[in-house]
């Protein structure tokens, strides 16, 4: 999630700013968080787009999954919210909860066919975004694409790799997604990893027999990497594995 879509977010559950251009009290954030569907209700029946209306470029349903209330979330979807309802980014309800690490929002929205490959604007799905072993389990249990390509070619693996979501990449790794393939730099998840210095990344790559030979756009090998980093552990490390 970026940067300018997390602060509208904020400012809308705390209440500061909403879609209708006034400022109003703190009630609506603490509906959402806290589960109060009597407040939430009333908020609903205010917006003039009904149960599916976007508030600051985001469904009620995906700030919902947001704040990580399952109250919230099940009252709405029993409404009649669309699971697969995306904000500006192309984010859906599930791309959120999971990058929130929200385990029972992200069972409940499949438990409502919520598409477990949605695409975001920038092709990510909702494992792209995961954070920890159990929120990648549970895409995975529900059919997750494992190798699934974003933009820039980057797999779940590469993001969670070069984006130091060391847990969620091992997670991945165990799961059997492939280990060798390229994003658009030609860099892999060990490449990926060595960079991040996450060297039980590193380490759970080649137990797997992760490639040690495949180059970047740079030419460089994953121990060219290591070398270029500097880092002489990560280079024993490799050495262990029999990389040159």
């Amino acid at each position: 999630m970026n940067t300018l879509r997390r602060l509208a977010l904020l400012l809308l559950g705390l209440g500061l700013v909403t879609s209708w251009g006034y400022a109003e009290s703190s009630d609506y954030g603490e509906a959402l968080r806290k589960g109060d569907l009597k407040a939430l209700k009333k908020y609903v029946e205010m917006d003039p787009d009904g149960i599916n209306g976007h508030r600051w470029g985001a469904p009620l349903l995906v700030q919902a999954a947001d704040a990580g209330q399952p109250k919230s979330v099940a009252w709405l979807l029993e409404q009649g919210a669309d699971v697969n309802a995306k904000d500006s980014d192309g984010f859906t309800a599930l791309h959120t909860a999971a990058e929130r690490d929200h385990l029972e929002v992200m069972k409940l929205l499949l438990k409502h066919k919520a598409d477990v490959d949605a695409r975001s604007g920038r092709d990510e799905t909702p494992l792209h975004q995961c954070r920890s072993a159990q929120a990648v389990n549970i895409l995975v249990k529900a059919g997750a694409d494992l190798d699934a390509l974003a933009r820039g070619r980057r797999t779940p693996l590469i993001w969670a790799a070069q984006n130091g979501h060391s847990e969620a990449a091992r997670a991945m790794v165990a799961a059997g997604a492939k280990l060798n393939l390229q994003d658009d730099y030609q860099c892999t998840a060990l490449h990926r990893a060595i960079w991040a210095k996450d060297k039980p990344l590193v380490e759970a790559l080649l137990k797997k027999r992760a490639k040690t030979s495949l180059r970047n756009k740079e030419g460089l090998t994953a121990m060219g990497y290591a070398k270029k980093g500097g880092d002489k552990e990560m280079i024993a490390l490799l050495k262990k594995y029999k990389a040159h």
